[in-house]
């Protein structure tokens, strides 16, 4: 699924409708499923079954916060295909993304944890049946937790967007039609979501 979303991209690229191709998002996630590939050729039926989720999601942690580490945050790729190129390098563009994608990696940090849980619930023997939890922490650590929080970073970076759009306007409005550098500010706060348009 994760080449397939790299292919479908491309696509979108050449048909002119995307401007970033391939996503550091859809590589890791191709990376990280081709291991797990491997795995299940390589590692014992009994492991894979019990540990290949945490996996999955602790290297899309790692990944993650890797690309903050060097000032690559993965949301910056999505936020360049609605900010003006010459805004890319702004530092006001990677502030932002810095701050949306540390959101991101806690809540996969969360869900990594609950997978953690879930895992260390299992026997051996219920390994080969899907590895089921007693109920009522699967229902917490399946569920929940993992759910809840990717939620969460979904609506904060909606918030945050939000916020940030509505601190440009009002430096904007304040400094008036002369006000360039802010205008650019303006234009980079309108990166991780969709802009509009907007008198200058």
């Amino acid at each position: 699924m994760a080449l397939l979303s790299i292919l479908l991209e491309r696509l979108v690229v050449l048909l002119g409708r995307a401007k970033i191709w391939p996503k550091q998002l859809a590589c890791w996630l191709t990376l990280i499923y081709a291991i797990l590939f491997g795995l299940t050729w390589a590692a014992d039926g009994v492991f894979v079954n019990r540990w290949y989720i945490l996996i999955a999601n602790g290297a899309l942690t790692l990944a993650a916060l890797a690309g903050m580490l060097v000032k690559k945050p993965f949301t910056a790729d999505f936020a360049k295909e609605r900010a003006p190129e010459q805004m890319w390098g702004h530092p006001k563009f990677l502030q932002i993304n810095m701050i949306i994608t540390a959101a991101w990696v806690l809540a996969f940090a969360i869900v990594t944890a609950s997978n953690a849980v879930v895992a260390a619930e299992c026997t051996v023997d219920q390994v080969n049946s899907s590895c089921p939890a007693p109920k009522a922490i699967n229902i917490i650590f399946s569920y929940i937790l993992p759910f809840g929080s990717l939620i969460a970073a979904a609506l904060f970076t909606q918030w945050f967007s939000e916020r940030a759009r509505a601190r440009a306007r009002a430096a904007m409005a304040a400094a008036g039609d002369a006000g360039l550098s802010t205008y650019n500010e303006y234009q980079v706060a309108e990166g991780p979501v969709a802009p509009k348009a907007e008198p200058v």
